[in-house]
């Protein structure tokens, strides 16, 4: 599903076209275009928000909030990941 999504949004890429400050694209491309979001909501629902994944992303975030006081790290990018920032 995702290498025929970039192949798609590639071969799309010379179709745009910005008008009225509007991004615009070739009819003939719509049936591809719209699958194209389709998917990447099918993945937000099935993978990203998926309670798993979800308890998955948690425990790590657990994680590096018990380690951050031992790993040598960039106090700003620490902040960012640890949801502090």
């Amino acid at each position: 599903m995702m290498r025929w999504g970039m192949r798609v949004i590639g071969y799309m890429g010379s179709g745009q076209r910005v008008i009225d400050d509007e991004i615009c694209f070739r009819k003939s491309d719509f049936l591809e275009l719209s699958q194209v979001f389709r998917d990447r909501m099918t993945m937000h629902q099935r993978v990203y928000t998926h309670k798993k994944a979800k308890a998955i992303e948690y425990m790590v975030v657990d994680a590096m909030r018990e380690a951050d006081h031992v790993l040598p790290h960039d106090e700003k990018y620490s902040q960012v990941w640890l949801g502090l920032g």
